[in-house]
């Protein structure tokens, strides 16, 4: 199976079919995600709070341990998670992710969330949980993540389930140097949108997700809203 690519800002190109790793259990992640690089895939997406990024590692390994796939092939994508924007936990969060994956990089490293959470809070249950703005900037965030690019622990860096409103309230575009290469937003084929739905240029594009594509399915808009990632949730 030959997937397309698309290009990104800065000159690589990303898979533009993957497969998700949210919801993935334990026992099942590590065999999906084998069986999906055997049939073609080589975008997979994960985050540290899907607690399951070892198992994924796992796979990866034993893919290139039977030289299935060479490193390069692999588009492995990661999320940061709300309690670690502070600027000095953005790298030891990043250097976990890769260790749990058995990797020596990242492709694509996402704020998975636009919101602040207290380092040791996973989810809050209380406002004092939240960090206030006036604690952490996510411009803050981002310069960091700009430098695990310099560092080469990751390709590329964007956000992830921000609407347009809440990233232009952000002010991250005028002063960076490395640009976001993605916005990812959710939704459901069929159902109820989660979040700012997503738009497509005509009727017939979104027929054909509907058929080709399962319920859960992820959009990566690039330089339009019209330019779509489906990243496919569940085993291969």
């Amino acid at each position: 199976m030959t997937l397309p690519q698309l290009p990104l800002n800065n000159g690589l190109a990303i898979p533009a079919i993957g497969l998700g790793t949210w919801k993935a259990d334990r026992d099942d992640v590590a065999r999906a995600v084998f069986t999906a690089i055997t049939v073609g895939y080589r975008h997979i997406d994960c985050a540290a709070i899907y607690n399951n990024e070892r198992e994924v590692g796992e796979a990866l390994q034993r893919a290139l341990q039977q030289r299935l796939v060479q490193r390069q092939q692999l588009w492995i994508t990661s999320k940061l998670w709300n309690n670690a924007h502070l600027p000095q936990h953005v790298q030891p969060a990043a250097e976990r992710s890769i260790k749990e994956l058995g990797l020596d990089y990242l492709d694509l490293f996402l704020i998975h969330w636009p919101v602040s959470f207290r380092q040791d809070i996973v989810f809050p249950k209380k406002p004092d949980q939240y960090l206030p703005p006036d604690e952490n900037r996510l411009l803050d965030t981002w310069r960091a993540m700009e430098k695990l690019v310099r560092k080469g622990l990751v390709r590329a860096i964007g956000v992830s389930n921000f609407t347009k409103s809440r990233f232009l309230s952000c002010r991250l575009l005028p002063s960076l140097q490395h640009r976001p290469e993605s916005a990812r937003r959710s939704f459901s084929l069929p159902g109820d949108w989660h979040g700012e739905p997503a738009s497509f240029q005509n009727q017939r594009k979104r027929n054909d997700l509907k058929r080709i594509l399962p319920q859960q399915i992820y959009l990566l808009p690039r330089r339009s809203a019209d330019s779509l990632i489906p990243l496919i949730t569940g085993d291969a």
